[in-house]
């Protein structure tokens, strides 16, 4: 569905007074991302000649422009006649870049700009990209508004006197412009044989990045609050996060492309915020330092980075089975975050592997373990959870080193004696449940009857629940494994 109401109030607000409250002279960082058909950015030519021809100095996908002008030669570049941002998507860092020392394949030291954390050298902006939960296609018109509604709730909450409401596609970016920015200290480096490496963790950085994160949580409680269907997108909690300019085109496969506008723009009073994202930056104590730098020790799950392409969790994410909506669920992002967090596995050690990854679910995978909000293990069950939902094979054991209940234990043969009774019989000697909307409902459910019934009964109680469902069950026999590991409570 188009969205052409939204697209006439881009006519009220220009992309050059978009750019200049959000960049105020600093440098700006603009990222190639996919193409228009799905492909991730590989044009390296055209940044080459782009950097050369306008003198912008570029890394990799990225240039970095230092006024709205540079950005708009870049967006309205022609590319065999036609302008690259119909071409790719481009992206805008949030927040302004620095210069860092960088290490070159021959050995030398030099001075380049970088989109990493490292790299980001104020926090002068807040980004909140608004979208709906469970959106199907393309966002109508209808939820467009919602997320626009949500964005001024907040704007009513934080009492902001400047900000801008862009409508990314199919949802709304709130840009937030702080009064005066907070300046990024330098983290340490280490230089290594090949390359130099920041420490994101370093005590006097790692609090900001930590402070961000939190204040984006903050504001997405308080949005969902407000109206449950939405939600502040998890990676805009990355302070280094981009997001879509004014004037660039999203161009996604198979879908209609969306100029992208400001719908709502002030620029009236000077925000009155930085004191209320400061007052949430942790205070880093010894035990906390300690705890960063030891990571949590699992013995069923050890990989480093020559072997975790072994990892069923690798091999689930680039097998190509997953539904294109759940594929995106950011629990697998975040189960794969905390497998290299808890194997002390450098992520630039394992880029290939990121890169293999985020090239078959066709986006950039946040598998950072930077962004880990607590300090969980790894769980297996979680994976488990999102291969039910999403109807595929299991791809860890289930209650992984929970032994076999003896006790009414249910044989491969006893289970496909059970599995043969008719629909009518198993309404018979089933008791009556509601059926449970999850695999973590499901092992609920199960541990509760199994305190009551004998597990013959439990199982034909669930497979009542199940019956539509039930060959998916019956293939992994998911049902009867749980029974197996599941054991009455001694207080029963």
């Amino acid at each position: 569905m188009e969205i052409k109401r939204f697209m006439d109030e881009y006519k009220k607000h220009s992309p050059r007074q978009f750019f200049e409250l959000i960049a105020r002279d600093r440098v700006m960082e603009l990222r190639f991302l996919k193409d228009y058909k799905g492909f991730k950015f590989s044009n390296w030519d055209l940044i080459a000649t782009i950097s050369e021809e306008y003198g912008i100095p570029k890394r990799f996908n990225s240039l970095y422009v230092k006024d709205y002008d540079e950005m708009m030669k870049i967006l309205k570049y022609k590319l065999r006649g036609v302008s690259v941002s119909r071409l790719y998507n481009i992206f805008l860092s949030v927040n302004p870049k620095r210069k860092l020392i960088m290490k070159s394949k021959n050995g030398l030291l030099y001075k380049s700009y970088q989109g990493s954390l490292a790299g980001t050298s104020h926090i002068q902006n807040i980004f909140c990209d608004i979208e709906h939960k469970s959106r199907e296609g393309s966002a109508t018109e209808a939820m467009i508004q919602e997320c626009i509604d949500g964005a001024m709730y907040l704007v009513k909450i934080l009492e902001l006197g400047t900000y801008a409401i862009n409508i990314s596609g199919n949802g709304a970016h709130l840009w937030i412009p702080l009064e005066e920015e907070i300046e990024l200290p330098m983290p340490n480096h280490v230089e290594l044989e090949d390359k130099i490496k920041y420490n994101n963790k370093d005590p006097e950085f790692y609090p900001y990045v930590k402070m961000y994160n939190r204040y984006i949580e903050k504001l997405d409680s308080i949005l969902q609050k407000f109206n449950p269907k939405l939600k502040v997108d998890d990676g805009a909690k990355d302070l280094s996060r981009v997001g879509r300019p004014v004037g660039s085109w999203n161009v996604k496969v198979g879908k209609t492309p969306r100029i992208v506008g400001t719908a709502v723009f002030c620029n009236q009073i000077i925000n009155n915020i930085k004191p209320k994202i400061l007052a949430v930056k942790p205070i880093l104590n010894k035990q906390a330092k300690k705890q960063l730098s030891i990571a949590v020790k699992t013995a069923r799950h050890r990989y480093n980075y020559l072997n975790i392409r072994e990892c069923p969790l690798y091999k689930l994410m680039v097998n190509g089975l997953l539904p294109s909506i759940l594929s995106r669920n950011h629990y697998l992002e975040s189960s794969f975050a905390r497998i290299i967090r808890d194997n002390s596995i450098d992520i630039n050690q394992i880029q290939d592997v990121i890169n293999e990854m985020s090239a078959v679910q066709l986006k950039d995978l946040q598998v950072d373990p930077d962004y880990l909000d607590d300090e969980e293990i790894f769980n297996s069950e979680t994976v488990n959870n999102f291969c039910v939902t999403s109807k595929i094979d299991l791809v860890y054991p289930i209650l992984e080193g929970v032994p076999e209940v003896r006790d009414g234990h249910i044989s491969l043969e006893h289970y496909e004696n059970l599995n043969s009774y008719s629909g009518q019989t198993i309404i018979l000697n089933a008791t009556t449940i509601e059926r449970p909307s999850s695999y973590f409902e499901l092992k609920k459910t199960i541990r509760d009857l199994v305190d009551r019934l004998d597990r013959t009964t439990v199982f034909f109680t669930i497979k009542q629940a199940y019956l539509s469902d039930w060959e998916y069950y019956d293939k992994n026999k998911v049902i009867l494994q749980i029974l197996n590991k599941t054991r009455r409570r001694l207080n029963k």
